[in-house]
C-alpha cells in the first residue's frame, strides 16, 4: 500500500470512494484556484526561510520570485486570477513586516519525512520546525479563508502525525505545534500534544489503513459533494 498522508487519510474520511478514484485510480482533480493560490504562497514562503546564513532576501526579491513561480491553474479568468495574485503580494507584504525583525533560521523547510506505523509507511510534509529552548516548534501555513479555532487545533490529525515524524525521524521534543493563519497574520499554536492523544490518531489512522487493505471504498456523501467524478459515483 502506498504511505499514507494527511490528505489521502482526511480524503477516505470524507469519502472512501474519491480515495479510490484518486488514489487507486489515479484520476486528478480538477485545479482550483484556492490551492494555487495555496501553492504560490508556501513557494514564497520556502524561498524566504529555506537560506543557509541570515538575513533573508528582502522584499522584493522574495515578490519577484513570487510572481516568477506563480501557480496560474484553476482560475476562471484572468481578472479572477490577477486578483489573487495582487491579493497574495498584500499577504506576502504584511507576513515579511511582522516577521522580519525577530527572524531566526529555521531548523528544517519544506521537509518530507516517512515514517514506519507498524505496517504502514505515513508520510508528513511539513513547512516549517523552528528550534526553542527545549525543543522544536512545527509551523503549518494556512492560506484558506475559515479561520482555525482553538478547539480544531487541539485536534488536529495532521499535526499529531507531523508530530510523529518529527520525534521518530529527528530525535527532538515537540514543544509547540502552530498553524500560521496568513491572512490574517495570527499564528494559532497549542502546545506538544499528549502521547495518549497520538495514541489515540494512531489507532484512527491504522483502522483506516485496514479499510483500505480491505477495498472498502462505498461512496459517502459529504458537505463537499459533488466532486469531480460524480458521473462515477
Amino acid at each position: 500500500m502506498r504511505p499514507l498522508s494527511y490528505s489521502s487519510i482526511s480524503l477516505y474520511q470524507q469519502c472512501p470512494l474519491l480515495y479510490k478514484l484518486r488514489y487507486v485510480d489515479g484520476l486528478k482533480p480538477k485545479p482550483r484556484a484556492p490551492l494555487s493560490f495555496g501553492d504560490s504562497l508556501h513557494k514564497a514562503l520556502e524561498f524566504m526561510y529555506d537560506i543557509k546564513v541570515p538575513p533573508p532576501p528582502p522584499l522584493e526579491e522574495i515578490l519577484a520570485y513570487y510572481g516568477q513561480n506563480w501557480v496560474k491553474e484553476g482560475y476562471d479568468s484572468e481578472e479572477e486570477e490577477k486578483r489573487y495574485l495582487d491579493y497574495g503580494k498584500e499577504v506576502l507584504s504584511e507576513f515579511y513586516s511582522k516577521n522580519i525583525k525577530g527572524f531566526k533560521l529555521p531548523m528544517a523547510v519544506e521537509r518530507d519525512y516517512i515514517i514506519d506505523i507498524d505496517s504502514i509507511k505515513l508520510r508528513a510534509k511539513i513547512d516549517r520546525i523552528d528550534r526553542l529552548e527545549k525543543g522544536v516548534e512545527i509551523i503549518d501555513y494556512k492560506s484558506n479563508f475559515n479561520p482555525i479555532t482553538i478547539d480544531k487545533l487541539k485536534e488536529s490529525q495532521q499535526l499529531a502525525i507531523y508530530q510523529m515524524a518529527v520525534e521518530l525521524k529527528l530525535g527532538v521534543l515537540v514543544e509547540r505545534l502552530t498553524y500560521y493563519q496568513l491572512r490574517t497574520q495570527l499564528p494559532i499554536s497549542t502546545e506538544r500534544y499528549s502521547d495518549d492523544k497520538v495514541e489515540k490518531i494512531r489507532d484512527e489512522i491504522l483502522s483506516i489503513a485496514d479499510k483500505i487493505r480491505n477495498e472498502k471504498f462505498a461512496a459517502r456523501l459529504n458537505d463537499y459533494c459533488p466532486c469531480d467524478f460524480p458521473h462515477l459515483c
